[in-house]
């Protein structure tokens, strides 16, 4: 169990596992999110958040090649298909993320991503397609930079140079478990701060 406190706010989240130590419900005043898992693999199947104040189920489902990359997924709002992406995989630690609206044949724009091993180094958002839209500064596309720090979490996001203003920096102090228990968000000179609580049984 957790105890969320957020911007002078407490929450209490609870989790709850089946016999094979998967997440299968997290709960918490605001939603319900339920997991579901490949039973031949561990790998996540399906993730439905249920809003408590406006009854709205979304979520998706996700697919992966036999290696168990993920694929493909499906994102749905009460049961109505939103958007998929397709992922594919190319050499240089380099993956191609393509997005389709609804059932739509065309992709509408794509995302380049790099990796160092499981950390994301940078991301470029390509904005073009069947549907193209710029983003707000009018660019057709945006690339971002990751930092972590020793535990993998992620401490540094930044820019490109013509938007170094969207800048975010995080700050993480864990307990004896290697688990965050305070977050802090630098952004646009405004400081967020989340604290958790975590009970181990």
């Amino acid at each position: 169990e957790i105890h969320n406190k957020y911007d002078d706010q407490i929450e209490d989240v609870k989790y709850y596992y089946n016999e094979k130590s998967d997440l299968i419900l997290k709960d918490s005043p605001t939603e319900r999110i339920k997991f579901t898992w490949y039973s031949n693999f561990k790998k996540l199947k399906s993730k439905f958040s249920y809003d408590k104040s406006t009854k709205n189920n979304s979520g998706y489902y996700f697919v992966y090649n036999k290696k168990g990359d993920l694929i493909e997924w499906k994102e749905l709002e009460n049961d109505t298909l939103m958007d998929r992406f397709i992922v594919k995989y190319h050499k240089n630690n380099q993956v191609i993320l393509y997005k389709y609206y609804g059932n739509e044949k065309e992709y509408s724009f794509y995302d380049v991503y790099y990796f160092n091993n499981k950390n994301l180094l940078s991301k470029t958002e390509t904005y073009w397609g069947n549907n193209a839209e710029k983003n707000d500064i009018g660019k057709l596309h945006r690339t971002k930079f990751y930092e972590y720090d020793k535990y993998n979490s992620l401490i540094k996001l930044s820019y490109d140079e013509n938007e170094k203003d969207l800048d975010e920096i995080f700050n993480y102090e864990y307990d004896t478990f290697g688990n965050w228990i305070k977050f802090t968000k630098k952004y646009d000179g405004e400081i967020t701060t989340k604290i958790r609580k975590i009970s181990y049984y």
